[in-house]
């Protein structure tokens, strides 16, 4: 694992999640062509994906193109990539209106409405996700939720039930005809989340999940 190859290999891998292009690489082919495999031979009740940062990006889009299939596959996630600043509350909420917004505008989009369907599809697919609110790789994935969960809490119109399908810059990208898959891998409808408060420099390693003092109970997350 720690040949110069490999290293290469990670760095391209990461890229490719950053630009949400991981669907396009080998790497998921062969995750894909295994995941298949081992459920047309057994249970999918039997079968569990799991994976830590960058596997867990690998591990959430089997996942997810499982679950579109009818394959519910348990999936304990840790440290998934969502990478997003550091935000105010408030600036999350005008974000999110913004996108709702810029929804209804190009809604007709084709990609659009099959992602819709889609997203609502997904939400029976409940994946396990592990996550520190210190570590910036993940730490998306906690204020995606907590802002979803504060707008539909206050009903704002029915604004809250079109954003979350789409990024801004997804949106952004698709409003200005650029090549984008919509589809971002981060963005899913239902999740039970649970997180770590161990210190800052243990906030993006694998070990403080096996430690009962630091971490919460699960939090489910359900987009009906």
């Amino acid at each position: 694992m720690l040949n110069q190859d490999t290293k290469i290999y990670d760095m391209k891998l990461n890229k490719a999640i950053m630009k949400n292009k991981l669907h396009r690489t080998s790497c998921i082919e062969k995750a894909m062509q295994t995941v298949e495999f081992m459920v047309s031979i057994s249970e999918a009740s039997k079968i569990w994906l799991a994976g830590h940062s960058a596997g867990s990006a690998v591990a959430m889009l089997a996942g997810k193109n499982m679950a579109k299939r009818g394959n519910l596959l348990g999936s304990y996630l840790f440290n998934p990539p969502f990478v997003a600043a550091p935000t105010k509350r408030r600036h999350l909420v005008a974000t999110c209106l913004i996108t709702a917004a810029l929804t209804l505008l190009i809604r007709n989009n084709q990609d659009m409405q099959h992602l819709d369907i889609l997203f609502s599809d997904l939400s029976m697919w409940v994946p396990n996700l592990y996550l520190h609110p210190s570590d910036p790789i993940c730490s998306g994935y906690i204020r995606y939720f907590k802002i979803r969960e504060k707008m539909e809490r206050h009903g704002v119109g029915r604004l809250e039930r079109l954003a979350p399908p789409y990024s801004l810059k997804g949106l952004l990208m698709k409003a200005f005809g650029k090549d984008y898959c919509l589809e971002e891998l981060h963005l899913i409808p239902s999740a039970c989340v649970t997180t770590s408060c161990s210190s800052f420099l243990q906030a993006h390693g694998l070990d403080q999940w096996f430690g009962d003092d630091t971490v919460s109970d699960p939090v489910v997350h359900c987009y009906n």
